[in-house]
């Protein structure tokens, strides 16, 4: 039978490619503004990629250290091809031992989770081959990997595309999160992430069926490609879960949500003196400020809010109960008190009972107590109720905030997983939520969101779940001057970093020592009256108090937003890149640090501060890697710092992904000569040098006062293989946020060329049109030269003189030129100043020559099945195709690869079959042509158990597929029913196998073979079989169930198990520990097709039936998978024929 493609990939589950790194090699990223760089140092890359504005560079380790130390527009790209998530780490190519071997889930029909890995940024050309080939692009993971659904030989077939550099199965191995492992029992709850292929019913349903109790599902993301279902299940069950071939993810999930003054007020105003000690008058200076939040609609998610509290009831617009919740309308409960703490800090209007001497509403300093930021903002209260998640999941809480006409939530608690808990799926979800707050509405509707950032510090990594999302804001506690210095950070405020790296929390705020309003007629939480204040108001100490501070500054910045952007709301982005570029750098100068995040929030500073400042918000989009949006300004004010500050909604990132970043934005500004990266910082302040962040989402360029000139400011795409604007445009692409503070627009050009790389064969030319583009009415004319053209060529433009929006033509003519890839500039020169433009050329001469190949060399023999083909490099060649093949007329091509580059090897995989002859051959080709075929090479490959010798001839005894007649088999079941049947759910041959169903019940099912005469005298002699397993394992070693191997000389009378020893390949896995086969050896867990080969020469001469046997206990099943059988064969070794003319040499 033919190997089908698909088998072949479960086998080895990994691919191969040519464009894996050399044993000593890395990866660079080299900006075009430096690519002159690797001439001058004598660089030639092993291979290299072209984006728009940088070039990925496969270098030596030398190499890349001699690149790195000569410019600061080159960088290492660390951990190239390592895949990691959750307990998941590896390097498919360099450590594939870490892959695993274990269970790969599919459908019935084949299709499943794969992992498909490219060599370089993904280019959307890259995923658009992977959909034309029927596979569905899911999720990006760290390493250049799609998760993608779809049929295991249309993933295979991936490995024959340029850039795939490794495809494997989703194992059930991966999908178990670390925090359920060791758990015993019932566990209340479990979120089970899964893909969506149609039939979301079925998946709740196996999930029932294994006994889970489904609390509730819900789509994760507004497409509902990805759902989450809550259960309560036996932990014992979780391992079958993960076998499902929908599930992705597996984590604990609390079933309960755990909760985390005027002048905390002024502190977040500014109003403090030179001692840092606020002053009274919040109210007034409010009032002068001229924003209170008027119009902006803020949802306090949480207890529920007093409704008839007099500080909070001319605010309150509107609310809603969810079930269990103890009186409708978001109406706050004794055992509440919280969310009523939580709304007067964000909108408390501090008017007590209105002058009654009863209620004293000021301490004793003269601070108001119940004094809230965003006096002018509506609120809208939400009692989360009894289940958690609510109904509907965690989506549910915005697009119900959103159903009140709110543009964010404050959710001062956390979802009640263990911390630090990483990138889970809860966190996907409400960075989702920030893009799209409701799944089911048309188009995307922003939310803000923000987070408290818990209360389990002062150790490192204590930020609670879901805040080690990327897109809310996250938001430590400062403290009040009522509790100390509000420089510091309170010890109980949760610190980070992220699991993955990134900075955590985002922001502080004060947080300690609250005095706000109090639940009115008793309360559980924040429940402690402040004396003389006839139960209105209390104190409150936690990250709870501080993330509302942040709620209420941003109901303010919102009427300050809307009043300068035609009643436009800013973008969730926006949000937090102000709070950031404004924030104060509390006690030492050291942001970012994973105590207080980028600062303490000061308003004034936000809105700008009496300087210029240049903002984008969302309006400009990146569609491909290496696209890049630049920014002409000059400083206003060199007396004061130059803050910027770059935020964007990330795209959701993979459950359990380290790093969860998915689209790579870099922030770089030129001053002059010194380039500053983004969050390249030292003591606050932003230094030259460093490495760019490809982790946070959030960057910053802080410039101290002083720095003159002007500044270049460029939001450059890195990578992009993530939909960052779901519905706009195509799945690659990334809008963002900028604040450039205390910037001034300057006038200028911009150049772009289309195309901007040539690939020429000579005699014949190219040409680019040279774009050259008008900022802000700029329209003093452009001159364009060139530069860096290859010796021989020219590249000349015309016309020479360009008024800006207009364009000219670059037109190249390669004259006598070497062949070679070259970075070549169009120059241009203008009153604003000089800029250049990178146009890429491959430039060949002629056709490349015939390659030679080198090994194995022609005729080998003892071949390893996976054997690394090479040959001697053609010049020019920019690639070669391999092909292998079972005929020398190529009639049946086995093997093909596409090698791009310099490359002059590949490893051929999957395995070839043992002891064939092959056929091979390489061809290279260039834009001029394709070379003809190499001479062709043979090889034989190595022998495996069973197969004969070079001296002997294969005498096939026996041989089913399981594709016709099978009277001739019998199946019985001396225990229980018997399942053997011919099945069609999973052939190895094409169409059909035996398969026995893995049962919940005790059952002993045999399949008896024909009678076969075994011939004598044919060493060796041999049984082969395909099998494929779905049968339990026990934990502890051995099997629960099982399938095993009887044979019988007296025609069935009587049985004997096949020993271990005859088991020349796939010995027994170990021994059955319960049902009918109990104490006997058996194979059993979970794997693909493999090839059981046994040794039968101590059967020679005797007539044998075979008996397949599959023996299950009492409970927990694998059906309908079980055992699967096909393709079986007895074969005999016979002496190969001496020509007669050779017998007596020659004599008569």
């Amino acid at each position: 039978m033919r190997k089908p493609l698909y088998i072949a990939l479960l086998a080895a589950l990994i691919g191969s490619s040519v464009t894996a790194l050399a044993a000593d090699s890395v990866r660079v990223r080299l900006d075009h503004a430096a690519r002159n760089s690797l001439e001058a140092l004598s660089i030639t890359p092993l291979k290299r990629e072209a984006y728009a504005s940088f070039q990925i560079l496969e270098l030596s380790r030398a190499d890349a250290d001699k690149l790195v130390a000569s410019t600061d527009r080159a960088r290492i790209l660390a951990d190239a091809g390592r895949i990691r998530f959750n307990q998941v780490d590896f390097d498919p190519l360099q450590d594939p031992a870490r892959i695993g071997n274990g269970f790969f889930p599919t459908t019935t029909a084949g299709e499943g989770l794969h992992l498909v890995q490219f060599d370089a940024p993904i280019k959307d050309s890259w995923r658009e081959a992977l959909q034309q080939r029927g596979l569905r692009v899911l999720q990006y993971y760290p390493g250049e990997t799609y998760l993608v659904w779809g049929l295991i030989d249309n993933v295979a077939e991936t490995v024959s595309l340029p850039h795939v550099r490794w495809q494997g199965g989703f194992l059930a191995d991966y999908k178990i999160n670390p925090d359920l492992h060791g758990r015993r029992g019932r566990i209340a709850n479990v979120d089970v992430h899964f893909y969506n292929n149609g039939d979301v019913a079925g998946v709740v349903g196996a999930l029932e069926k294994l006994g889970a109790r489904v609390l509730t599902h819900a789509p994760a993301q507004p497409d509902k490609a990805f759902f989450d279902a809550w259960i309560e299940v036996d932990a014992d069950r979780l391992a079958d879960i993960a076998r499902l071939p929908q599930v992705l993810a597996l984590a604990y999930a609390s079933p309960t949500i755990r909760y985390e003054d005027e002048m905390a007020a002024q502190i977040v105003a500014g109003n403090y003196n030179a001692a840092n000690q606020p002053q009274t008058g919040y109210v007034p200076w409010l009032a002068g400020f001229g924003f209170n939040g008027n119009g902006a609609t803020w949802a306090v998610v949480d207890t529920g809010v007093d409704l008839g509290h007099p500080d909070l009831s001319p605010r309150i617009v509107g609310g809603f109960s969810y079930p269990g919740c103890a009186a409708p309308n978001g109406d706050d409960e004794a055992g509440g008190g919280h969310g009523t703490h939580v709304a007067g800090i964000i909108a408390g209007m501090a008017i007590g009972d209105g002058g009654d001497a009863t209620v004293d509403e000021d301490d004793a300093n003269g601070f108001r107590y119940g004094q809230g930021l965003a006096t002018g903002a509506s609120i809208y209260a939400v009692c989360t109720g009894a289940a958690w998640p609510p109904d509907g999941g965690w989506q549910s809480l915005s697009k119900t905030s959103l159903s009140g006409n709110a543009i964010g939530m404050n959710a001062s608690w956390h979802t009640g997983e263990p911390a630090p808990h990483g990138y889970q799926a809860s966190e996907r979800t409400f960075d989702m939520m920030i893009r799209d707050g409701d799944f089911d509405a048309a188009g995307n509707q922003p939310f803000i969101i923000a987070f408290s950032a818990g209360n389990g510090g002062p150790g490192a990594s204590t930020i609670t779940a879901p805040k080690e999302a990327k897109n809310p804001i996250t938001t430590a506690s400062s403290l009040n001057f009522r509790a100390g210095a509000i420089g510091n950070v309170s010890g109980f405020s949760s610190r980070g970093p992220a699991l993955d790296g990134r900075v955590l929390p985002t922001i502080a705020a004060p947080g300690e020592t609250i005095a706000s309003t109090r639940r009115r007629a008793g309360a559980t939480q924040c429940g402690t009256p402040i004396a003389g204040t006839n139960g209105y108001y209390s104190n409150c100490s936690g990250t709870s108090m501080a993330a509302p501070q942040v709620s209420g500054t941003l109901a303010i910045l919102a009427q300050w937003w809307r009043g300068n952007h035609a009643g436009a709301t800013f973008s969730p982005a926006m949000a937090k890149a102000l709070l950031i570029n404004g924030a104060i750098d509390m006690t030492a100068a050291d942001v970012p640090n994973n105590n207080e995040g980028w600062g303490r929030i000061n308003l004034p500073r936000t809105t700008g501060g009496g300087v210029p400042r240049q903002m984008l918000d969302q309006t400009v989009i990146l569609d491909n890697a290496g696209d890049a949006h630049v920014l002409s300004v000059g400083i206003s004010d060199p007396t004061r710092p130059v803050r910027i500050s770059l935020a964007w909604t990330d795209a959701p990132g993979a459950v359990g992904a380290s790093p969860a970043l998915v689209n790579d934005l870099d922030l770089e500004v030129d001053n002059g000569a010194n380039l500053y990266k983004g969050n390249v910082m030292a003591a606050g302040v932003s230094t030259t040098g460093g490495t760019a962040d490809a982790k946070n989402n959030l960057e910053n360029v802080f410039l101290p006062a002083g720095t003159s000139g002007s500044l270049t400011v460029r939001v450059r795409a890195t990578a992009l293989p993530g939909d960052g604007v779901p519905g706009t445009g195509d799945a690659t692409d990334q809008d963002f946020a900028l604040i450039c503070d205390n910037c001034s627009l300057v006038s200028n050009y911009s150049l772009a060329a289309t195309p901007s790389a040539m690939e020429v064969c000579a005699p014949a030319g190219a040409a680019s049109t040279i774009n050259v583009g008008s900022i802000l009415g700029y329209n003093t004319p452009v001159a364009l030269t060139t530069s860096n053209v290859p010796a021989g060529a020219t590249l000349n433009v015309s016309p020479a003189s360009v008024v800006p929006g207009n364009s000219a033509t670059a037109t190249f003519a390669p004259g006598s030129a070497a062949a070679g890839s070259y970075v070549m500039n169009v120059d241009a020169s203008s009153a604003s100043g000089n800029q250049s433009l990178p146009l890429s050329l491959v430039l060949a001469t002629v056709t490349p020559a015939v390659p030679a190949l080198t090994a194995p060399a022609d005729n080998a023999t003892l071949v390893a099945a996976t054997p690394t083909l090479s040959w001697s490099a053609s010049a020019q060649t920019r690639n070669y195709t391999v092909e292998v093949a079972t005929d020398a007329a190529f009639g049946a091509i086995v093997f093909t690869q596409n090698v791009i580059g310099t490359a002059s090897s590949v490893t051929v995989a999957p395995a070839l079959n043992s002891n064939t002859r092959y056929y091979w051959r390489v061809r290279a080709a260039n834009i001029c042509g394709t070379s003809a075929n190499a001479p062709v090479f043979t090889f034989k490959t190595a022998p495996a158990p069973g197969d004969c010798a070079d001296t002997q001839t294969p005498n096939l005894v026996f041989s089913n597929d399981i594709e016709g007649d099978m009277s001739t088999w019998a199946t019985t079941g001396s225990t229980g029913a018997s399942t053997w049947a011919v099945s069609t759910a999973r052939p190895f041959s094409p169409t059909k196998s035996w398969l026995a169903a893995d049962l919940a019940s005790t059952s002993d099912q045999r399949l008896i073979s024909p009678a076969i005469t075994l011939p004598a005298g044919q060493s060796p002699l041999t049984l082969s079989f395909q099998s494929d397993l779905n049968l339990e394992p026990r934990t502890a070693g051995g099997c629960w169930d099982g399938g095993l191997l009887e044979v019988s000389t007296n025609d069935g009378s009587s049985w004997t198990q096949v020993p271990n020893a005859q088991l020349l390949t796939d010995p027994y896995t170990g021994a059955l520990n319960d049902g009918p086969g109990n104490g006997l050896q058996a194979w059993c867990g979970a794997r693909a097709y493999k090839k059981s080969v046994v040794d039968l020469n101590s059967y020679a001469g005797q007539t044998v039936r075979f008996r397949f046997r599959v023996s299950s206990d009492s409970s927990v099943g694998l059906a309908p998978h079980g055992w699967y059988v096909d393709d079986v064969k007895v074969q005999g070794c016979s002496a190969a024929p001496v020509d007669q003319i050779f017998r007596n040499s020659f004599e008569p």
